[in-house]
C-alpha cells in the first residue's frame, strides 16, 4: 500500500504537467513576469496591471516557444485583462465545483516555459471578478 502522502504528491505533478500546458509567460520587457491562464478555448486571462499598452503581447508558451496574443480587452478596475490566442490545452475548472475550504493547485509560468505552482486553500468565495 502507498504511503497517502506520496500518492497526493504524485497526483499534484500530474495535475501540474496537465495544466501547464494551458498556462503561458507573458514578457513585458521589465524584470516582473506575468502568467495568463486559459480560460476558455482561444481567450486567457491575466493580472490587468503591469501588462503594456500595446495591442500585441508577447507570449513564452509551455516547452519555451514563443508566439504573440491579441489584447482584447482591461478592466483596471477588478485588474483583469483578456488576450485572444490560439492556444490548445485545459481550460480553467467550473467554479461551480469550488467551494470554501477546497484544495487549491494553482499553475504559473516561468519565464523559460516550464511550469510553477502553489497549493493552497480556497478561503473565499465571491461572484466578482478580481485577481
Amino acid at each position: 500500500m502507498q504511503d497517502a502522502l506520496l500518492a497526493l504528491s504524485d497526483l499534484l505533478s500530474t495535475r501540474v504537467a496537465t495544466a501547464g500546458a494551458g498556462v503561458v509567460s507573458i514578457h513585458t520587457g521589465s524584470r516582473s513576469q506575468r502568467t495568463a491562464t486559459l480560460w476558455r478555448p482561444g481567450v486567457l486571462v491575466t493580472s490587468e496591471l503591469g501588462l503594456p499598452s500595446d495591442a500585441s503581447v508577447p507570449l513564452v508558451l509551455a516547452g519555451g516557444g514563443r508566439a504573440r496574443a491579441v489584447l482584447a480587452g482591461r478592466d483596471p478596475g477588478t485588474n483583469v485583462a483578456v488576450l485572444r490566442f490560439d492556444l490548445d490545452g485545459p481550460v480553467l475548472p467550473d467554479p461551480a465545483d469550488t467551494h470554501v475550504g477546497a484544495l487549491a493547485l494553482m499553475v504559473g509560468a516561468a519565464s523559460d516555459g516550464s511550469s510553477t505552482a502553489r497549493l493552497a486553500m480556497v478561503h473565499r468565495l465571491g461572484p466578482a471578478w478580481e485577481s
